[in-house]
């Protein structure tokens, strides 16, 4: 992530697109699901993969405001961006050294993956 991120200070601010920002979250994100595959789960790659899905959305939603449909007036949605992005990359960089699941994640990870399994045994 943090490779992600730092590679920013190459990119000319200008020129790049909402669309750039979603290609650098979605390829940072097949990273650390592929990395899962060989390094123990732990609570930081739930937090990860859950705010660069976030992220990712809406920067997918700017970019076809933005740059698809030329929407160029302030409304709800650039709320919802400014707000959204700023706290999930908050959030992400927090769960580096708090180690803690305090938005119990984690918990609702396990919870979903065990009564989802249950349910195709039972059912």
């Amino acid at each position: 992530m943090s490779l992600s991120y730092s590679s920013s200070i190459f990119i000319n601010m200008g020129t790049i697109t909402y669309f750039d920002f979603f290609l650098f979250d979605f390829l940072t994100l097949l990273v650390i699901v592929f990395s899962t595959f060989y390094i123990k789960k732990n609570i930081i790659s739930t937090y990860l993969i859950l705010g660069l899905s976030i992220n990712m959305s809406l920067f997918f939603a700017m970019y076809i405001d933005y740059d698809v449909l030329y929407n160029d007036e302030f409304w709800w949605l650039w709320w919802v961006y400014i707000l959204g992005v700023n706290t999930v990359d908050f959030l992400m960089i927090a769960i580096f050294f708090i180690k803690k699941d305090f938005l119990g994640l984690d918990k609702a990870k396990k919870w979903l993956i065990n009564s989802t399994v249950k349910g195709k045994v039972n059912g």
